[in-house]
């Protein structure tokens, strides 16, 4: 069994709040290209792929340029054939619990998908499902066990009781790119520890194009690739002309700005930056 049910995470574009699970059918790295592939299917009506990112246990599909669709079929081909294949290795799913999804591709050629699921996704033996015997519980073990219980949760609820309370801070600036026809919406969520140390910087940077002809290009021909780092994630937003980009600084490796919250903020602030407390 190489497949499993994951439930889709995506907090930068949300799907509503149902939540949706897909039927990973398999994940794996292609051998020759060194690219990395994810094979599912939202309903077992179609199949979807896309490349696959891992990232602290959580999996990111998205489209590249570089793909290659003649690798999907003969992986979906040696699974429902079962065929060793020396042309890939398989990723492990067990540690991925959360995927998002940027983007994705629909798979063109026929494949029994009903198979692929039997094949690929395990099930609960029966054994494993049977009922098991119910063992009385003291009283008073019972009560010992409701009252860690009931402190788990409010220590749980309430984290900063023993951490003490993170503090996030939303610094933005609108600023005219120096080479694209484009203005720039820049967005940072810089998180800070209860003693003031930062702990995180999420960025997000709207290129919004006022010339559509371009931004066509600029979507079309891939001169996006110019401008996204190879950790960060993209989305187009066609209705309003939008090359969006997601990063993340690492704020413990080659980080050399202040890293308390007044020197930062004041540092940001000095440079353009509009900084409020990030309300909950």
């Amino acid at each position: 069994m190489i497949g499993k049910i994951i439930r889709i995470s995506d907090y930068k574009f949300t799907y509503g709040e149902e939540t949706i699970y897909i039927n990973v059918f398999g994940a794996f790295k292609d051998i020759k290209s060194g690219n990395k592939y994810i094979v599912y299917s939202y309903d077992n009506k179609k199949i979807c792929y896309g490349c696959f990112f891992i990232k602290d246990n959580i999996g990111t599909v998205m489209i590249s340029k570089d793909m290659d669709n003649e690798v999907i079929k003969n992986f979906v081909d040696d699974v429902l054939f079962d065929k060793k294949s020396n042309e890939y290795d398989i990723i492990d799913l067990n540690d991925i619990n959360n995927i998002q999804i940027i983007d994705e591709k629909v798979y063109e050629s026929p494949a029994d998908i009903n198979k692929l699921f039997d094949i690929t996704i395990p099930r609960n033996s029966n054994e494993e499902m049977k009922e098991q015997p119910k063992k009385k519980i003291p009283l008073f073990v019972f009560t010992i066990i409701l009252l860690f219980a009931a402190l788990g949760l409010f220590l749980f609820i309430n984290p900063e009781i023993i951490t003490g309370k993170n503090v996030a801070y939303l610094c933005n600036k609108m600023y005219n790119h120096n080479k694209l026809p484009a203005d720039i919406k820049e967005d940072r969520i810089i998180t800070f520890n209860s003693k003031g140390k930062i702990i995180s910087m999420d960025v997000n940077t709207d290129y919004i194009f006022m010339d559509i002809e371009y931004y066509k290009e600029f979507k079309n021909k891939s001169y996006f690739y110019k401008y996204i780092d190879e950790a960060d994630t993209y989305k187009f937003d066609d209705a309003n002309n939008t090359y969006r980009v997601f990063s993340n600084v690492d704020v413990d490796t080659d980080y050399f700005l202040p890293d308390t919250d007044r020197e930062l903020i004041t540092y940001f602030k000095s440079n353009g930056y509009d900084c409020k407390i990030k309300e909950e």
